[in-house]
This record gives structure tokens, C-alpha cells and sequence, in this order.
């Protein structure tokens, strides 16, 4: 008899063990087979970005008046078999031609079709940005000055990387981490293939983005809810860095910043309450 209930309570810890981290996950708003953030959307969300382009032309620094970007999820459809939130971007000043529209997978964002809009002497024209939605990679607003700079979905910290491949247990799952990866980026320009290294690491997140986050602070939200993640995103021979920070509640990156533009989420409308939550004109 001893022995029958001393083999029960080995099979409930192992149970345990393995249950766990889906508990976990889904305490913090996750599914089980998640780890990690990836942002959701609802259709009709709408957030609002400004960036700030430098202007090359000038002989010293200076940066040229802000052009705001208002994202709007319009709809939730099907595209290659792949179930996508659309998303069309366009600038709140009417005299800013250039838009853009997002097909990104509902499961983890990665792009399915991305088309870019602009002015012409002949009036408005688009492009397709190639896009392999089998081999996910950041994706890079080259081209256009519409600021849709993404990583590769989900985003983790050093701390839960470092805890997980010290743990070493299978049961918490394959993670596909979004640190320290390389992907190879194929770009066809006149009948030519030119091969680039795409990289994406993690990186601690600076103090200023980490805790001192009062102007993006969402009314309602714990600490917990609020989890930074700061990455750098680099293309080879490129020496256009890109460095975001992400936040959990948030719609998009609070802060983006490039050699040549910066970016920063300063209106979005909260899923939950529904009010308009504004930056309020804090420099990141």
C-alpha cells in the first residue's frame, strides 16, 4: 500500500512539473504553448506613431518637423492559408502621400504581404515588398519613410532566456527565441540576388525605457503588465541600426530609433477601458 501511494505522488509532482509553466503562461495573459510577448489586436484598434526623420541635407544636425502615423487594424482575414490582421497606415497630415498596408500573421505577426504606397508625378503608385512568410525575419521599413519596423515575434528578456537554458527542462517547451538570431535576408534588385545577414538580440533595456515609463504608463495595468523589451535589430554592411522598445499592454514599439529617424508611440486606444491614452510629449 505504502508503495502504491508513494508511486501516486511521484506521478503528481511529474505532473506538476510539467503543468506548471502552461499555468504560468496563462496567469500572465499567454497561452500555454506561448512564451514570451506578442502583441493582439482587436479589429478597429488604432494607435498612433511619430517619427522624426533627420535631415540629410543640412550641414549640421537638425531634424525635420514630425509626421504622425495613425495604424488601424480594419480587418481580420485569410491570406495564403494564413490567418492575418490587416492593418492600413497612413499620416495624419493630409499632404504626407505615402502609406502603407500590413498582411501579419494573427499567431505571431510574422509579414505575409506588405504593400507600400506613394506619391508620383503620375499620381499614386504601390509596390510588394518580397516576403517569405515560411522564413520569418524582421521586418524593415526600407524604402519608405512609413515607420513599420518589426522583430520576429515573441519577444523574451535576458532574464527568462538565461532561466530557461539554465533550467534545461524539456517541459517548458521548444521556445523560438527571438534573441540573438540571424537570418538571411535575399533582396533581388535587376535580375540580381544579393544576400545579407538580418540580426536580432536582446539587449537590457535602458533606464529611462525600463522605469521610467510614466508618460506610457496605462491606467489599470500592474508593474507585471508592463514588461520591457528592448532589441536591436542590424542589417549587414547596412550601419542603420535599429533599436525598440516594446512593452507589454502596448500596441506597438513605445520607442523606435535608427542613424536617421526616430519613432515613438504617442496615442493608442486601450483594449480594455477604451479611453484615448495620450503620450503626453515625454522625450524617450
Amino acid at each position: 500500500m505504502n508503495k502504491k501511494v508513494l508511486l501516486v505522488a511521484l506521478m503528481f509532482c511529474c505532473a506538476t512539473i510539467l503543468v506548471a509553466p502552461g499555468i504560468m503562461a496563462s496567469e500572465n495573459g499567454l497561452e500555454p504553448s506561448q512564451t514570451g510577448f506578442t502583441p493582439t489586436w482587436q479589429i478597429g484598434e488604432e494607435w498612433v506613431l511619430e517619427s522624426s526623420h533627420k535631415d540629410l541635407k543640412s550641414d549640421v544636425e537638425s531634424w525635420q518637423a514630425p509626421i504622425q502615423w495613425v495604424f488601424k487594424v480594419r480587418a481580420i482575414k485569410e491570406k495564403n492559408g494564413v490567418e492575418c490582421y490587416v492593418i492600413h497606415i497612413h499620416a495624419n497630415n493630409p499632404d504626407v502621400k505615402n502609406q502603407a498596408v500590413l498582411w501579419l500573421a494573427k499567431d505571431d505577426l510574422r509579414p505575409v504581404r506588405v504593400i507600400d504606397l506613394y506619391p508620383t508625378l503620375n499620381g499614386m503608385k504601390y509596390s510588394e515588398k518580397e516576403v517569405d512568410p515560411n522564413n520569418p525575419q524582421p521586418l524593415l521599413s526600407e524604402d519608405t519613410i512609413v515607420p513599420y519596423d518589426l522583430p520576429v515575434f515573441p519577444l523574451e528578456t535576458e532574464q527568462a532566456n538565461r532561466a530557461q537554458g539554465a533550467d534545461g527542462f524539456s517541459a517548458y517547451g521548444k521556445i523560438k527565441e527571438a534573441i540573438g538570431k540571424k537570418f538571411a535576408k535575399i533582396r533581388n534588385v535587376g535580375g540580381l540576388s544579393f544576400k545579407r545577414t538580418v540580426s536580432q538580440n536582446n539587449k537590457q533595456p535602458k533606464r529611462q525605457n525600463s522605469d521610467g515609463f510614466g508618460a506610457y504608463s496605462a491606467q489599470g495595468m500592474s508593474k507585471d503588465a508592463q514588461q520591457a523589451y528592448s532589441i536591436e535589430i542590424s542589417e549587414e554592411r547596412a550601419q542603420n541600426d535599429i533599436s525598440q522598445t516594446w512593452r507589454q499592454g502596448y500596441p506597438w514599439a513605445v520607442a523606435s530609433t535608427k542613424r536617421d529617424r526616430k519613432v515613438r508611440l504617442v496615442k493608442y486606444q486601450n483594449k480594455t477601458n477604451n479611453p484615448n491614452t495620450e503620450n503626453g510629449g515625454n522625450e524617450q
